[in-house]
């Protein structure tokens, strides 16, 4: 202990010097070095903890090898490593095989997603100047996959083709995305994958003119479906059972009434082996006005029709007089439930 009355320094020294031993002997920490000058010198201090917002792409597919991931947060460092976490620590089925800084807002993970990895959200980290971040959820692997360049999906057969709208197209995960027509939009494609059936137009009921796709050796053939009335659309599409092939068609015939007001009425057109031929269904309480949404291979017809000032869901069945083919379906037997 330093004590004036009882302690005192070999040699002469001043009131002055003893104080500054004093002070130096209470300030100084064995964590601050020496800067070589005799003099302690402040460790500098460390970065902010580095935050997660985003990632781009925010999900990634089973088996997806060598994957680039775009990170977007805060705080990031040179030297920042990221890592796929879950359950609070990294996942051992997503691997970052390299993380590069791009700036303090941006890094780029190149990942791989084992094909056995958990379909679900994951946590992603980022480790930069000692600290870490987390950025919760938000990365899934998923079995979703986008479809680059095509607008909204709107059916899909049992071999995962699918068919969207603006432009029409089929994707197949085989061979990817094949625009059909601009300006159109599929609604529903057969299982052989060879039709498409839909609309082109403005997208207004009243404007619209139902359309069937045939695929050739070299590409599509457009067709346009009878009607009698100024505009209609093609909703669904029913294959035959053995073959894929396009058999039926459900859908909508539409007149424009006074202003901006309209009428639907149900249609079926049934494929006779070298044409496709207009059939009207039954309405059931009011006319014919509805539309079908569906229809099986079996003929059966599936949407709406009024009821009052609600839609009642309707069914037609055919009713076993007349026929395409061995098929019963010259007329149809029309059922609703009541909302």
């Amino acid at each position: 202990m330093l004590n004036s009355g009882h302690y005192r320094l070999p040699g002469a020294c001043s009131g002055a010097a003893m104080l500054a031993l004093v002070v130096l002997a209470c300030t100084e920490s064995p964590n601050m070095p020496d800067d070589g000058s005799g003099m302690a010198s402040a460790k500098p201090a460390g970065g902010t903890t580095p935050t997660v917002t985003a990632t781009n792409p925010p999900y990634g597919h089973r088996g997806d090898a060598g994957l680039v991931v775009g990170i977007t947060g805060t705080g990031f460092a040179p030297g920042a490593v990221a890592s796929w976490e879950r359950n609070g620590g990294p996942d051992p089925k997503v691997t970052v095989n390299s993380t590069r800084y791009i700036s303090s807002t941006q890094l780029e993970a190149n990942i791989t997603i084992a094909p056995d990895a958990t379909v679900s959200l994951y946590d992603v980290a980022v480790t930069a100047n000692g600290k870490k971040g987390i950025g919760t959820e938000r990365f899934e692997v998923s079995t979703a996959i986008a479809i680059l360049g095509a607008g909204l999906a709107r059916g899909v057969n049992d071999n995962g083709q699918i068919t969207g709208r603006d432009p029409a197209y089929l994707w197949s995960p085989s061979t990817g995305l094949d625009t059909i027509e601009v300006g159109a939009g599929g609604w529903d494609v057969s299982e052989d994958g060879q039709t498409v059936v839909g609309g082109r137009g403005s997208g207004s009921p009243t404007a619209t003119t139902p359309k069937v796709w045939t695929r050739n050796g070299s590409g599509w053939i457009s067709g346009s479906l009878p009607i009698t009335a100024p505009a209609g659309n093609a909703q669904a599409v029913a294959s035959d059972p053995s073959t894929g092939a396009a058999i039926a068609i459900g859908g909508v015939e539409t007149w424009p009434l006074k202003g901006t007001k309209f009428r639907r009425e149900p249609r079926v057109w049934l494929w006779t082996g070298s044409a496709w031929q207009l059939k009207v269904l039954p309405g059931a309480g009011g006319g014919t006005e509805g539309q079908v949404h569906d229809v099986t291979p079996s003929l059966v017809a599936a949407g709406n029709t009024p009821s009052g000032t609600n839609i009642a869901a309707t069914i037609w069945t055919p009713n076993g007089s007349g026929g395409c083919g061995t098929r019963p379906v010259n007329s149809w037997i029309g059922w609703r439930r009541r909302p």
